[in-house]
């Protein structure tokens, strides 16, 4: 009977946890972020997990619970996993990874609700180790993507986004958030890509909804170098 009881007591948890996760997150965006965008072979950078109101600054921090690890698609195009940790201080999950080679670095994450099959939200972000590929899809289900290499941006240049599902284009609204400025939204489609404005140097992020899985994607608009220097 006992055992009865505590296994009741379980499935009861988890149906709440799963009934309040929506209330959680509703209203917040959630992303992962970089601590450097370009970087060098042999940089240990962190990456972090946020969700809020404030990008890039995160005011809640998501359950472990919603994210078993953050997968790094490496330059080679193997698959890492990486443990994640719990910052209370800046209200992130994070986890460390070492760049060991040159080239495109894809890390994204999932939440996803216990005994749930599938994911509620969906995010990644990309890191450069001096080569850029150009080659930003993972192509596991829907994703928010660059179509032109990240490398080339500075301040004063644009950037075009577009909307994937199963690494293929598909049509959508992408929700703009760029530094220091007021958010804006833009449509997409198959054979029509988002011109996003890049004219303020910082961390930009976008988010979208595809078939009820929130999406979000962020990069780095470095600043340009004084061209009289």
């Amino acid at each position: 009977m006992l055992t009865f009881f505590k296994k009741l007591l379980k499935r009861l948890k988890a149906a709440l946890f799963v009934i309040l996760l929506p209330s959680v997150l509703y209203g917040h965006d959630n992303w992962i972020t970089a601590e450097k965008y370009y970087a060098n072979p042999g940089d240990k950078i962190r990456l972090q997990i946020g969700c809020g109101h404030d990008f890039p600054s995160s005011d809640t921090v998501i359950s472990k619970k919603l994210v078993e690890k953050i997968k790094v698609k490496l330059p080679e195009g193997k698959k890492k996993t990486l443990e994640i940790n719990t910052d209370s201080v800046s209200n992130t999950l994070w986890a460390a990874l070492k760049l060991d080679s040159t080239g495109t670095y894809i890390a994204s994450y999932k939440l996803q609700r216990p005994q749930m099959e599938n994911p509620v939200a969906y995010g990644s972000t990309v890191i450069i180790c001096r080569e850029d590929s150009g080659i930003y899809v993972n192509g596991e289900g829907p994703e928010i993507a660059p179509l032109e290499k990240l490398s080339r941006l500075g301040t004063d240049d644009n950037i075009m986004l577009g909307l994937f599902n199963g690494g293929k284009r598909v049509g959508g609204s992408l929700n703009i958030y760029p530094p220091y400025g007021r958010s804006y939204r833009m449509r997409t489609a198959e054979s029509r890509a988002a011109e996003i404005k890049t004219d303020i140097p910082g961390k930009y992020l976008v988010t979208a909804r595809i078939e009820g899985i929130d999406l979000s994607f962020t990069f780095l608009v470095p600043e340009r170098e004084n061209e009289n220097n």
